[in-house]
C-alpha cells in the first residue's frame, strides 16, 4: 500500500513512499553491511606480517574504513528515522530520541567494560581512576591517548556517537530548510561535503595531525555524521527510480574504485585527512549507493536473512572483538599466513561471531526493550517517528559503530525488497 505521509502538527511533508503494514520503508542492505564495517576493523587489528605482500597487508589495514562507515551510517539512519519527528520537537520527542539511543548503545557498552576491567586490574594493576570514569560516562574519546583506547579500545568510537547523539537534535532542526526538497537536500550533502574536504585542508597547517588523538576526537569526527544526515536528506527526498538507481550504480562504482586506488596507496591513514577523504567520501557514496539499488543483486544479498542476523550482531562483534578477540585472534598473523595458525583465526572469527549472536539475541534486545518500556511506558508502538518509519519498541539501531555504532543503534532498515519505482527498506543500526 502506498501512502503520503506527514507528520502531525504541519511538519516536513515527505513524498509518497511505498510503506509496510508497520510504516516502514525498509533498506536491509545496510544492516548487512554493518557486519562487514565491523569485520573490516578486526583486520585492521590483524595485519599479517611475515612475508605477505604489501598489497595484502594494505588490504587488512583499511579495514579501518568500517569505523568510518560506522559513523556516516548513524548520521543517514537517525535522519531516515526521525528527520519528520524532531524537524518540529516537542520535549517528549527529544526524550524518547534519547531513550531509545541510550537502550540501544549502553547496556553492552557497560557489560563489556565490566568484563575487561577486572582483567585489566589483575593483569595490568590498572588502577579505577579518571580514566575508568571516562569510559563508564562514555566520556574517553575527550581525553587524550591512550587513555580514549584504555580499558574497551574499541569503545572509543561509542564515545564519540554519544557526542552525535547530544547534538542529533539541534542539528536537524536547524537543517529544516534544507528537508523540504531533494534540491535542498543535495544542497545539504554539497555543504557537508565542503566541511568534509575543508575540515582534512585545514588539518595539517593546524596542526590536528600531529597526534593520533584527533582520529578519536569526538567535535573532529562529526562531519562524517553530518554527511551521513545529509545523504540521508537525499535519499528521504529522492523519488526511486531507475535515474536514481543508475546513480546508485555510479555511487557503488565510485566507491569501489576509490577504496581499490586507497588500498594501492598503502598508507595508513591515522589522521583528520585520511578518516575524512579517504574514508568519509567513499563510505557516504556505499551507503547512499547500496540505498538506491535495492535491486541489485549485491544489495539483495546483503539483505538475506543471515546477513542480516549478522549485521544486527556487528556492535557485539565490534565491542569484543579486541577484548575477548585478544586471546582468540590477535598475533596468529603476525608471521603471516602459516596453516595452522590461520586456520587458528579464522577459528577465532567464527567463535566471536557466535558470541556477538548469542549477546545480541540475549542481552541487546531484551535490555533495549525493558529500559524502552520502563522509561518511555506511555510511548505508543506504532507512532510515526519520520519519513516512512514507525517508531516502535524493536526499532533501534546505529552503530558503532557503531556506532556505532552503531553502532551505530536506533531504528534501522532491516531488509531489503524493491520494485524499479519504489523502494522500501530493512533497518540498519545506527
Amino acid at each position: 500500500m502506498t501512502e503520503s505521509r506527514r507528520p502531525q502538527g504541519g511538519g516536513i511533508a515527505f513524498p509518497s513512499v511505498e510503506v509496510t503494514p508497520m510504516g516502514e520503508r525498509r533498506i536491509g542492505a545496510l544492516t548487512g553491511i554493518r557486519w562487514w564495517a565491523a569485520f573490516g576493523v578486526l583486520l585492521s587489528h590483524n595485519i599479517p606480517g611475515g612475508d605477505t605482500p604489501r598489497i595484502v597487508q594494505s588490504f587488512f589495514e583499511q579495514g579501518n574504513l568500517g569505523v568510518t562507515v560506522f559513523f556516516v551510517l548513524s548520521g543517514f539512519i537517525l535522519t531516515y528515522t526521525y528527520a519528520g519527528s524532531l524537524a518540529r520537537p516537542t520535549g517528549a520527542k527529544i526524550w524518547n530520541f534519547y531513550v531509545a539511543r541510550f537502550a540501544r548503545v549502553y547496556p553492552l557498552y557497560l557489560l563489556v567494560l565490566l568484563w575487561v576491567t577486572p582483567r585489566k586490574i589483575v593483569t595490568y594493576g590498572a588502577p579505577i581512576d579518571e580514566s575508568w570514569l571516562g569510559h563508564l560516562f562514555g566520556v574517553q574519546a575527550w581525553f587524550r591517548l591512550p587513555i580514549a583506547w584504555d580499558w574497551n579500545g574499541p569503545a572509543w568510537s561509542v564515545s564519540v556517537e554519544f557526542f552525535f547523539y547530544a547534538l542529533f537534535p539541534l542539528i536537524i532542526f536547524l537543517a529544516r530548510p534544507l528537508l523540504t526538497s531533494e534540491r535542498r537536500a543535495w544542497a545539504f550533502a554539497g555543504i557537508a561535503l565542503a566541511a568534509v574536504v575543508l575540515e582534512s585542508v585545514l588539518a595539517e597547517p593546524i596542526g590536528w595531525t600531529s597526534d593520533g588523538t584527533a582520529t578519536v576526537f569526538p567535535p573532529l569526527r562529526l562531519c562524517d555524521f553530518v554527511l551521513g544526515m545529509a545523504i540521508g536528506a537525499v535519499y528521504l527526498r529522492s523519488k526511486s527510480n531507475r535515474r536514481h538507481a543508475r546513480w546508485g550504480l555510479a555511487l557503488l562504482a565510485l566507491w569501489l574504485v576509490w577504496t581499490i586506488f586507497v588500498i594501492w596507496l598503502r598508507t595508513s591513514y591515522y589522521g583528520v585527512p585520511g578518516f575524512n577523504i579517504a574514508y568519509a567520501i567513499p563510505s557516504a557514496a556505499l551507503i547512499l549507493g547500496l540505498a538506491w539499488t535495492p535491486d541489485l543483486a549485491t544489495t539483495r544479498w546483503l539483505a538475506t536473512r543471515p546477513m542480516i542476523v549478522l549485521g544486527e550482531a556487528s556492535y557485539a562483534f565490534y565491542l569484543i572483538h579486541m577484548s575477548v578477540g585478544a586471546d582468540l585472534t590477535l598475533g596468529l598473523l603476525s608471521n603471516g599466513f602459516g596453516k595452522k595458525n590461520t586456520f587458528l583465526w579464522i577459528i577465532g572469527v567464527i567463535f566471536l561471531t557466535a558470541m556477538a549472536i548469542g549477546l545480541n539475541t540475549m542481552v541487546e534486545t531484551p535490555a533495549r526493550r525493558f529500559i524502552r518500556k520502563w522509561l518511555t511506558p506511555q510511548r505508543k508502538s506504532a507512532t510515526s517517528s519520520g519519513p516512512g518509519r514507525a517508531e516502535h519498541e524493536d526499532a533501534v539501531t546505529d552503530d558503532p559503530v557503531a556506532s556505532s555504532s552503531d553502532s551505530a543503534k536506533e531504528p534501522e532498515p532491516e531488509t531489503a525488497e524493491g520494485t524499479q519505482t519504489e523502494m522500501r527498506a530493512s533497518a540498519t543500526r545506527d
